[in-house]
């Protein structure tokens, strides 16, 4: 396997762990925030990111297997939109609102990573050797 794609993997079982770590956060977090009103609701926050994590820990192994590793790109558009999206609906705090652009910069950072990763890995292949 290519250093590239192993690097390409290892980032997404790390993403992986991590949503699912937040998943079962939100969860556990519900009988806290019990008493007050939240923009979203924390179990549809954690079912959105226990989601993220195991479609990231599965394109993660099929990365490993040297399969799907295509499909790592749209993966990352397709959650930093979510979570963009979850940012403009769900978050009220100035606080939140002044990290925005630290994390539009996170947001280019692995867009970035990503996107340089899978052309790294796929280069010197066939476009159906992948198939």
């Amino acid at each position: 396997m290519f250093k590239a794609r192993r690097l390409l993997a290892w980032l997404f079982l790390l993403i992986g762990v991590a949503n699912l770590i937040r998943g079962v956060l939100s969860f556990s977090l519900v009988p806290v925030f019990a008493e007050r009103e939240l923009a979203l609701p924390l179990p549809l926050l954690g079912g959105v990111y226990l989601l993220a994590g195991g479609a990231f820990l599965v394109v993660a192994l099929l990365i490993f297997l040297d399969r799907a590793w295509r499909t790592a790109l749209p993966l990352v558009l397709v959650y930093e939109s979510g979570m963009w999206a979850i940012a403009l609906v769900g978050y009220r705090g100035s606080y939140i609102r002044g990290l925005w652009a630290r994390d539009l910069l996170f947001t280019i950072l692995l867009l970035g990573a990503t996107a340089y990763l899978v052309w790294r890995g796929g280069r010197g292949r066939s476009e159906t050797s992948d198939i």
